[in-house]
């Protein structure tokens, strides 16, 4: 039972419609919900429980993975070192946050290497380290606490 005129199926239409079939079957507006009646309404198959259960593992350990590395970037925030200052690592943190807060995925491979940096309190001269951060621009703020070092 489509709760929509077939002529009349703008995407705006269709969202009401989906909204208005959750409220008469008294279910909650989740996304599985919502998800479930737009299906309905749209006349197309209703989504996967698999791919629901793929998605909801895939997000599980990006969120464990996020969670890790925002411990460890607390604790490297907080901890003192030679030669990466407070002022330095708020400053690179800053740089790479600027720089890729838009790619979470990008976001991660980007800080995983700064955090590192600073639980070893050494420059980003490992190329690995360097190549994932330099795009950023926050390698100009982990070479600088070598220099400091050096003179």
């Amino acid at each position: 039972m489509n709760l929509v005129d077939p002529r009349a199926t703008t995407p705006a239409e269709l969202a009401k419609a989906a909204l208005k079939r959750l409220a008469l079957a008294r279910q909650a507006p989740t996304p599985e919900n919502y998800a479930r009646a737009w299906a309905e309404e749209t006349g197309g198959a209703s989504p996967a429980r698999a791919d629901d259960a793929a998605a909801s593992r895939e997000l599980e350990a990006q969120g464990q993975a996020w969670a890790s590395l925002t411990e460890r970037l607390v604790a490297g925030l907080e901890r003192g070192g030679r030669q990466w200052t407070a002022a330095r690592r708020k400053q690179s943190l800053q740089r790479v946050l600027q720089t890729s807060r838009n790619d979470p995925a990008r976001l991660l491979q980007r800080l995983q290497p700064l955090v590192q940096a600073w639980h070893g309190d050494h420059a980003l001269d490992a190329p690995e380290l360097a190549e994932s951060i330099e795009a950023s621009g926050a390698a100009d703020d982990a070479a600088a606490p070598a220099r400091a070092a050096d003179a």
